[in-house]
């Protein structure tokens, strides 16, 4: 579903996104499929050694969530530009939820809209957060 301007108002909610429960497997695939080597996301003996209590999960996950939250609402060639920022350790049997909402719309003739997302955990703990700018087509097409 792509979105028109011409649909679109301030406060309007995309479609939430769920995900998980994500398993040490999943992060050890992201990690391998993504060639970040960063042995925290893959062995627990390196990840405890550095104070944490398992492995974690790579922040391209939650960026990639909200990536896909927005581009799915909007069109991945709608998007403009995304300033994402990961606010809390992706742990192994975490459930994370995306929401995102419309901020601001430009009606000054250049369809841009602008959407701030997040990802919480299944206790409402803020994982990560994005703001993005999308360019929209100002109808459906015919």
């Amino acid at each position: 579903m792509h979105q028109a301007l011409a649909g679109v108002t301030v406060g309007d909610e995309l479609p939430e996104r769920r995900v998980g429960p994500l398993t040490r497997m999943d992060f050890a695939r992201f990690s391998v499929s993504t060639d970040d080597p960063n042995r925290v996301h893959i062995e627990e003996a390196v990840a405890t050694g550095a104070g944490l209590p398992d492995v974690i999960g790579s922040g391209g996950i939650v960026a990639g969530l909200l990536t896909d939250l927005v581009t799915s609402w909007g069109g991945l060639d709608a998007l403009r530009s995304a300033t994402l920022r990961v606010t809390a350790p992706l742990f192994p049997g975490t459930v994370l939820l995306a929401r995102g909402n419309v901020v601001r719309r430009d009606d000054g003739g250049e369809g841009v809209v602008e959407v701030e997302a997040s990802a919480v955990d299944a206790g409402g703990n803020r994982i990560g957060e994005g703001t993005f700018l999308l360019r929209l087509r100002p109808e459906e097409p015919s």
